[in-house]
């Protein structure tokens, strides 16, 4: 391959990797991939086998084979090793890599994609898991990552004529005085006031500068004389 087609290619895999990859992890970065058109000959016509590397493993995986044209090929007859010609083949068809973050049904993979002489379709295409090694075959529904999944929230509500507590670490809360006398609710360790028919609550949010959740500090409360509905998810 010329020198500026495999700048280019650089180029673009660095683009992947930084916008692709991490956003299906969900962190800055991931497996490193290359790709290397190796000739071989197979029952004297010169293709280049589809090798992708990934950097800190070892033994390459075979995307198929290519032409000479940078058509998709398939094998005749057993190729062996180097051009018909005993040349190197002429370095291969120029190409290009998309390395994919998709989702099938909720669990993660990459599709790595090897487009030739700027052909729209690829023309060697292969499913990994999240090392870009190992193989990957769809179960479910494909759609773009990056995936999300779901959980169950943990919900409680009380009904308190008393006093109660919960710890830090709540998603969200909601304290509400339904009874006719005053209740007072401490947040944090600071102590207010919480008249009939107010309520005062809570829910998580996120920074995007540290990528963390804001969760609820401890709350306790002291209903005496009136009543609190107190609802807590976790």
């Amino acid at each position: 391959m010329k020198f500026f087609a495999k700048l280019l290619f650089a180029v673009c895999l660095l683009a992947a990797l930084s916008f692709n990859l991490s956003a299906q992890v969900g962190e800055v970065g991931g497996p490193i991939v290359d790709i290397e058109l190796v000739p071989v000959c197979d029952d004297g016509t010169t293709a280049f086998q589809v090798l992708q590397y990934v950097v800190g493993v070892a033994t390459p995986t075979s995307l198929g084979y290519v032409d000479a044209a940078g058509a998709a090929y398939t094998l005749t007859g057993t190729p062996t090793a180097g051009a018909c010609d005993g040349g190197s083949g002429g370095g291969g068809p120029d190409y290009t890599v998309s390395v994919l973050s998709l989702c099938d049904s909720g669990t993660p993979f990459y599709r790595v994609a090897v487009f030739t002489d700027n052909t729209s379709t690829a023309t060697a295409t292969a499913d990994f898991g999240l090392d870009l090694s190992t193989a990957y075959t769809v179960a479910g529904t494909v759609y773009t990552g990056p995936c999300t999944t779901s959980i169950t929230s943990t919900i409680s509500r009380t009904n308190s004529t008393g006093t109660g507590t919960f710890a830090a670490g709540a998603f969200s809360y909601e304290i509400c005085n339904d009874g006719t006398s005053n209740a007072v609710v401490t947040i944090n360790a600071a102590a207010s006031i919480l008249i009939p028919g107010s309520c005062t609550s809570f829910k998580a949010n996120y920074n995007h500068s540290t990528q963390q959740y804001r969760t609820a500090p401890a709350v306790s409360w002291d209903a005496t004389g009136t009543i609190l509905t107190v609802i807590v998810e976790n």
